[in-house]
């Protein structure tokens, strides 16, 4: 859950940087981003949560039959009672990556969970936007025009060892 989150928010750094798009581009990207990575985190909570249904099942039946009791005895423990006994029979059971994927999976989910980090995100990105519209202005001078420059000499300076290659 952890890495797909990294993923979203390098992907999502990616296009505020992106100077080829224009605000709108930007949104609309960024909204095809959220929606993708939201379906796609919805689909993983539920699988976790038949996973963990079917986990429990077993795993009660299991206790059931090694302490010779009924599944309909365990059946009148309450949620709280079931939960600590899954953390006893089952390392990880209420870890941190449950933690984080049940609270992906409350409410609002992924796009409520991601608010605030985005909104962050994005306040980050305006001040390095505008740190490189100051320094464009200090220097006079476009950045991606002096990108294309140093593109420019970098292919003469090709040519140049190309033509002494054939020199020699």
């Amino acid at each position: 859950m952890l890495s797909i989150w990294k993923e979203f928010q390098s992907q999502y750094i990616d296009i505020l940087n992106d100077t080829n798009l224009t605000e709108e581009e930007k949104r609309k990207r960024q909204q095809l981003l959220e929606k993708e990575y939201g379906e796609y985190i919805n689909n993983l909570t539920a699988e976790n949560f038949n996973i963990r249904n079917n986990l429990s099942e077993s795993a009660l039946a299991s206790f059931a039959e090694i302490y010779n009791t009924s599944l309909q005895d365990l059946g009148k423990l309450s949620n709280d009672q079931k939960q600590n006994l899954m953390a006893d029979l089952i390392t990880g059971w209420d870890g941190g990556i449950q933690t984080m994927i049940d609270q992906v999976a409350g409410e609002g989910g992924f796009a409520e969970l991601i608010k605030d980090s985005l909104g962050e995100i994005e306040e980050k990105t305006e001040e390095y936007q505008k740190a490189v519209q100051t320094t464009t202005a200090l220097a006079g001078k476009d950045l991606n025009d002096l990108k294309n420059g140093v593109d420019d000499v970098a292919i003469a300076y090709k040519g140049l060892i190309e033509n002494n290659d054939k020199f020699i």
